[in-house]
């Protein structure tokens, strides 16, 4: 690894419509990211769009990697898929317009969905009153539409599961692999050079005999301190400290690099389990407030049924006791105008 190479991938999210735009850190990130907001805009049955772009940054400047204008939702079920279709957006140098141009080709289908029906019966409305409804189908309508409603919800609670399971395994990855890298940089294989060269010591003259006796000792721990600083030399503590420390920093720095990795991973699924969350929330108080409205309008309407009924009751009784009194009446205005003329015949 060199320590002084700085060079890093940054993605970039544009022209988002109906599309959440999110800061992912690498191609495994983003192609996730994509397969949440591709199940998302499914259950919601809306299309939506977005402009993808990788840079890479170095000390001469930014250069752009690939970009991808892409249209969801598409027809996917198989994560493989999704790596097949973004594959270019792990490339680390720029994609040649030939390749751009092909895999543009081969992007696949993207679902349509067509307007709801709420939308054209507003559209109705605003002409003029709308029709009088079919009571024979408006008691079968709530219950199809609460059906739906129930399997779609259902369907999108399933599908945030699977995401967060995703993420967590995501998250069980990248410490297993810090795991690892801090045991490969605690016992490296190779140490690298020592930084700096040593100088043997011009203080006291050896004989070129007196070194070669000295050689074969070099590898015993039983070599005198004076005869290696006679010759400029460092014991084995020394060299082994010096050692350490010069793989210290090399350390430090990738260990903080793994974890930042991993709060950065950890935060990304928080945040989308609050937003699913949060969607979640608000579609159960919609549906609540929907479900008020139409058990009032029905209730309602119900009543009013009833008051009618019962009025037209009362007025039929009424009518039947006026007529019955009426007939009464006649009859006794008849007799007894029938008994006067009897007494004038006498």
């Amino acid at each position: 690894m060199n320590p002084f190479k700085k060079t890093a991938f940054c993605y970039e999210m544009s022209n988002c419509v109906n599309f959440r735009a999110t800061e992912v850190s690498d191609a495994y990130e983003l192609i996730n990211w994509v397969i949440a907001e591709n199940l998302r805009l499914q259950e919601l049955k809306v299309n939506g769009s977005v402009t993808l772009t990788k840079v890479k940054t170095t000390a001469k400047g930014e250069q752009e990697i690939y970009s991808a204008a892409l249209t969801l939702p598409v027809l996917m079920d198989d994560e493989e898929e999704y790596d097949d279709w973004l594959e270019f957006f792990y490339a680390t140098q720029p994609v040649k317009e030939k390749d751009r141009l092909e895999k543009e080709k081969s992007f696949p289908k993207v679902m349509t969905f067509d307007l709801p029906k709420m939308v054209k019966q507003e559209a109705n409305d605003v002409k003029g009153y709308a029709p009088a409804p079919d009571l024979s189908v408006m008691d079968e309508e709530p219950e199809e539409r609460e059906v739906e409603e129930k399997e779609r919800l259902s369907l999108q609670v399933r599908s945030q599961e699977a995401e967060i399971e995703r993420l967590k395994q995501q998250l069980n990855q990248s410490e297993r692999k810090m795991t690892q890298e801090e045991a490969e940089i605690i016992e490296p294989s190779k140490p690298e050079p020592l930084p700096k060269t040593l100088s043997v010591s011009k203080a006291t003259p050896i004989d070129a005999s007196e070194i070669a006796e000295l050689l074969p000792l070099l590898d015993k721990d039983s070599v005198s301190e004076s005869t290696l600083k006679s010759l400029g030399l460092l014991d084995k503590a020394e060299i082994t400290q010096q050692v350490q420390d010069s793989f210290q920093a090399l350390y430090q720095e990738e260990l903080e690099k793994e974890r930042d990795k991993i709060e950065v991973t950890k935060a990304a699924a928080l945040k989308i389990a609050k937003q699913e969350f949060d969607e979640k929330e608000r579609a159960a108080k919609v549906e609540a407030q929907n479900s008020s409205l139409i058990t009032e309008q029905d209730l309602k309407e119900k009543y009013e049924l009833l008051i009618f009924e019962e009025s037209q009751k009362c007025l039929e009784a009424q009518r039947e006791k006026a007529q019955a009194l009426s007939e009464q009446v006649l009859s006794a205005l008849l007799r007894d105008i029938g008994l006067e003329g009897g007494g004038l015949e006498r």
